[in-house]
């Protein structure tokens, strides 16, 4: 028996912040200034808070559907409006 989207999700959130720890953005002795992170899966941009809180304020994102493309756009824009105006989304629509 396979893991529930809910189970799936919630290890690939424990994956990410993982990543997130081991390279220690913006916290090492040697902060990660201006790191750039490539999200091959940026669907809704569901993780921009994470990023950015973890000083990854440049983010370059690429997906496979057209429309998960323009929705991580629109995300980028909410979250940009709301609070975080020092972040930057680069999305790369399908070829």
């Amino acid at each position: 028996m396979g893991l529930s989207e809910e189970g799936v999700c919630a290890s690939h959130n424990r994956i990410k912040d993982d990543l997130i720890d081991y390279w220690d953005f913006g916290r090492a002795v040697t902060p990660q200034k201006n790191a750039t992170l490539l999200d091959l899966r940026a669907g809704y941009v569901g993780d921009i808070a994470r990023w950015y809180e973890n000083s990854i304020h440049t983010v370059v994102g690429r997906d496979v559907e057209p429309a998960s493309v323009i929705e991580s756009i629109r995300g980028y824009r909410t979250f940009r409006n709301r609070q975080y105006t020092a972040y930057t989304f680069h999305a790369i629509a399908p070829e």
